[in-house]
């Protein structure tokens, strides 16, 4: 609390130069709100074994560049 023109104003003051630990926190908070999870089950199908690791996708080859794009065209 500071005192401004002889009135008290209310100001924030910054104690760490860094916090990005609890911006994270704040941030993971969100999207577990956002999602709108129901953990409980969540724990429950992991202890009965119901999640279980996808099979992999299959490998892509890799994409080929075209000779004739924007690139490519001008010599």
């Amino acid at each position: 609390m500071k005192y401004f023109k002889g009135r008290p104003k209310r100001e924030w003051v910054k104690i760490r130069t860094r916090n990005e630990a609890l911006d994270c926190r704040v941030y993971a908070t969100a999207a577990l709100a956002i999602l709108n999870l129901n953990l409980e089950t969540v724990y429950k199908r992991a202890q009965n074994g119901l999640l279980s690791p996808e099979k992999a996708a299959p490998a892509r080859r890799p994409a080929v560049p075209r000779k004739s794009n924007f690139v490519h065209g001008y010599k």
